[in-house]
């Protein structure tokens, strides 16, 4: 994951659409972070609305995404955006995103 470091780079990222990026706006507070920390394809409308007051990650591949996820926000600490992909779990995307699960 690479942190996105300006406005001018998450438009950019957004409109190239490719990849996805991961909105870590949870990760220092005391709430559900999964219910705010969402992975979302780069392409994904409520990309568009973000602003740069909570830190961004962007990857060109979604396998690598959840495994960094995984590793460096566990169980507890991510969740998927139900809209743009599909509805699918965290558990369902770890499972079907990192080898030899």
């Amino acid at each position: 994951m690479e942190a996105i470091t300006s406005e001018t780079e998450l438009v950019e990222r957004y409109t190239e659409g490719e990849g996805c990026i991961y909105n870590d706006f949870g990760s220092e507070q005391q709430w559900n972070a999964a219910e705010f920390n969402k992975l979302h394809l780069a392409s994904c409308r409520h990309v568009r609305k973000y602003s740069e007051a909570a830190p961004k990650l962007w990857s060109r591949d979604l396998d690598d995404a959840v495994q960094w996820l995984e590793e460096n926000r566990g169980e507890d600490g991510w969740s998927p955006c139900k809209e743009c992909l599909g509805g699918e779990t965290r558990k369902s995307l770890v499972s079907r995103h990192i080898a030899g699960q």
